[in-house]
């Protein structure tokens, strides 16, 4: 979800309560309330945090209303572009397919060669001798 204000208050409000911030991290626990985890809204209102529900609420129809989606939408596309940016730092191409065949590869591509596989082979054959 990326460094949201939404997040940051949550989050905020969640450290201040000590049974939620005993059992959950803050900023974890303020994603998963933001996406509308069913299961810790209720862990949540067991261990009656309603201002952190209601600041959850106000945010995640804030969000809707402002970005004119599904809340599922929402997250999945801030997910992807995460990835995706994430990908782009992290792996590399080569731009070639020269430059990504290895010793062994281009090895093979001569052994295996139609024309030049069967005479090598019975030359290495015949040099076992």
């Amino acid at each position: 979800m990326g460094s949201s204000p939404f997040k940051a208050q949550l989050e905020q409000l969640i450290n201040l309560n000590p049974d939620l911030n005993l059992k959950y991290p803050g900023r974890w626990l303020a994603v998963k309330l933001l996406e509308g985890d069913e299961r810790l809204r209720t862990e949540t209102q067991k261990c009656q945090a309603n201002q952190v529900l209601a600041q959850a609420s106000q945010s995640i129809n804030h969000l809707i209303n402002i970005l004119g989606d599904e809340l599922e939408a929402i997250i999945a596309e801030r997910r992807y572009g995460f990835i995706s940016g994430l990908l782009k730092e992290v792996v590399s191409r080569r731009s070639s397919l020269e430059e990504r065949l290895t010793i062994s590869d281009k090895i093979d591509r001569v052994v295996t060669n139609r024309f030049l596989g069967l005479p090598l082979f019975l030359l290495a054959g015949l040099s076992g001798r």
